[in-house]
């Protein structure tokens, strides 16, 4: 049985309210990196922290797609998403719940811009790891530490000591998320690095990036 859902923090309720007005932007920044990432897309899907479903028109048509979003407030859009395009969907809170239940069972996990946030990312991806089948797929684009530039790399690991961790629901812009996937036990890791362009603080903050699929 599904644990009840907690009520919405208040961070998380302000993290929703940008989120929803964020999808254009976000469409302009990684359209053409998603369509290329997600082209092969099929069966039983899973995504880690969907958001307000911004990945959603990205995946072909006959999918099975259950997202994993722990902020309530972002449910029912969610569902309302998946109706609009047709997609088979569950909406789940817990990622532990989900692998209790199914196992073994993802031909794809997708994580975009959300690793920088969870509580704990070696066991995500332990989590990530175990739901896939035998030769399923993890994707990922997520910002990630910058190795090359001090200033970055120094305000990015300040800035989960500022208000920004509370408007940004948690996200942690300083973590080496590129060595945790290698570092998870996937069989085969194909992991590229590069700058992305985009506004404001995505420039001063988030600019390097990583995409790429890991193989159980």
């Amino acid at each position: 049985m599904a644990a009840p859902m907690k009520p919405a923090t208040l961070s998380q309720k302000v993290f929703a309210r940008f989120l929803r007005g964020s999808d254009d932007l976000n469409h302009r920044m990684y359209a053409a990196r998603k369509n290329a990432l997600f082209k092969e897309v099929h069966g039983r899907v899973f995504e880690i922290g969907p958001g307000t479903g911004v990945n959603l028109g990205y995946y072909p048509s006959g999918i099975h797609w259950t997202g994993i979003e722990p902020n309530p407030v972002l449910h029912p859009v969610l569902r309302e998403k998946a109706r609009e395009l047709n997609i088979a969907a569950d909406v789940r809170t817990v990622l532990d719940e989900a692998v209790r239940e199914d196992k073994g069972r993802a031909d794809f996990v997708i994580s975009t811009m959300v690793l920088c946030s969870v509580n704990d990312l070696a066991g995500t991806l332990r989590s990530v790891r175990d739901l896939l089948k035998p030769g399923g797929r993890f994707l990922f684009l997520e910002h990630v530490v910058d190795h090359a530039n001090p200033v970055r790399r120094f305000i990015q690991r300040s800035a989960p000591y500022t208000p920004w961790r509370f408007f940004s629901d948690g996200c942690d812009p300083g973590r080496d998320i590129a060595a945790a996937i290698a570092a998870a036990g996937f069989t085969h890791v194909d992991c590229r690095h590069y700058l992305q362009a985009g506004p404001g603080l995505i420039a001063m903050v988030n600019r390097p990036h990583i995409y790429g699929h890991a193989v159980k």
